[in-house]
């Protein structure tokens, strides 16, 4: 199978600028810090370390923006804002690429979900949303097409200059909402990673002995 054709590199030059594999492991480390904070659990050494070293790594990136105000951000939001910071990314640059008439107006959602830490709701809803109409328009644009044709089939003369137009328009519209439809596909798949990641982090820390 020619992986290249299914999936071409502009799709995924636009994924690495919304879903890196940077932010996702920044997203993998954030989840592991919130589950080992809430469930108090013992990590070996080396696990430890690393979780430490992303926790100073983190407090250095954000945890000068409360300075001003005479207090320290607690770990859990600083990790829970690492989440929603990646998440939020993902899905506006996806959004973005699809050309959705509302994608502006999304992307301010998304921007202001970020420090509200609603973007792990926001991003898949609106992701969801962008996937709906992108099949409605999909659907409505090939059967558009496909009567454009049948007619020019049967009278030639039909093929107007703005026909065509038309038809091109069309054409244009089912390029760009399929390559969405595989953006998403990616970005939802990036989430399930990070929830494998952390259950085998977990699972493999428990076979270390303490």
């Amino acid at each position: 199978m020619n992986l290249s054709r299914l999936f071409p590199e502009k799709w995924f030059s636009g994924y690495q600028g919304a879903m890196s594999v940077f932010g996702t492991l920044t997203t993998i480390a954030s989840v592991i810090s919130l589950v080992q904070h809430w469930g108090d659990i013992r990590l070996a050494a080396i696990p430890a370390a690393y979780l430490e070293y992303y926790r100073a790594l983190l407090q250095g990136i954000l945890g000068w923006i409360s300075l001003p105000l005479g207090f320290r951000l607690p770990q859990w939001y600083l990790d829970l804002l690492a989440v929603n910071g990646v998440m939020a990314g993902a899905a506006v640059r996806a959004i973005k690429g699809s050309g959705f008439p509302q994608a502006k107006a999304f992307t301010r959602v998304l921007y202001a979900s970020i420090p509200l830490l609603l973007s792990w709701l926001a991003a898949p809803f609106l992701i969801i949303w962008v996937h709906w109409f992108s099949r409605t328009s999909i659907s409505d644009a090939e059967r558009s097409n496909a009567e454009w044709r049948a007619t020019i089939a049967a009278d030639a003369r039909v093929a107007t200059a703005a026909v065509e137009k038309e038809m091109q328009e069309n054409d244009g519209i089912v390029r760009r909402y399929r390559e969405f439809i595989v953006v998403e596909k990616l970005f939802l798949a990036a989430l399930f990673l990070v929830a494998i990641a952390t259950f085998v982090f977990f699972v493999l820390n428990g076979l270390v002995k303490q």
